[in-house]
């Protein structure tokens, strides 16, 4: 499906009317945004298997800083979003030891929620600082948050807020 939309959205088997683009557009949208589950479930997968944890290793906090919020700036960009990031360590002098696929996606998944839940016009502040003899990354939005009532449910699997204030 995401093949043959781009295909058709490029023109390469032909040239669409306005309407037509519009749609094939919205369906290739739509199975960017379906892959994005399936990996998602996939990775949640190698959370609860029993070799997680394995590829723990030591490396420069900079390999996981560099881009980490590059995939979010156009997005943010449409909406008006002010989005900064800022690390008070100096990254490159850094190491630190874990799974860094898996510290980047839990990073971007934060980030990603703050522009996702983020109004038009507001901010995102992603921050890494030390903390504690250790580092803390933080994300702040000015999103209207998870009510309350929410909290003690966030870490179960596939637990989303059934608001619609924040479904679109």
């Amino acid at each position: 499906i995401k093949t043959f939309s781009t295909m058709m959205t490029k023109g390469v088997l032909g040239k669409l009317t306005d309407q037509q683009q519009r749609v094939m557009e919205s369906i290739r949208e739509q199975s960017l945004r379906l892959e994005h589950q399936i990996d998602k479930l996939i990775n949640l997968g190698h959370l609860e298997s029993d070799d997680y944890g394995q590829d723990r290793e030591a490396f420069v906090l900079g390999e996981l800083v560099n881009g980490l919020v590059a995939p979010f700036e156009q997005p943010a960009r449409d909406r008006a979003i002010d989005l900064r990031f800022q690390c008070e360590v100096e990254a490159e002098d850094v190491t630190i030891h874990g799974d860094r696929a898996d510290l980047r996606r839990a990073c971007q998944a934060l980030i990603e929620n703050a522009v996702k839940f983020t109004p038009d016009g507001g901010a995102v502040e992603v921050s890494i600082t030390e903390a504690k003899g250790g580092l803390r990354f933080s994300v702040r939005d000015t999103g209207i948050g998870i009510d309350p009532r929410y909290h003690r449910r966030i870490f179960e699997k596939f637990f989303q807020v059934e608001d619609p204030l924040t479904r679109h």
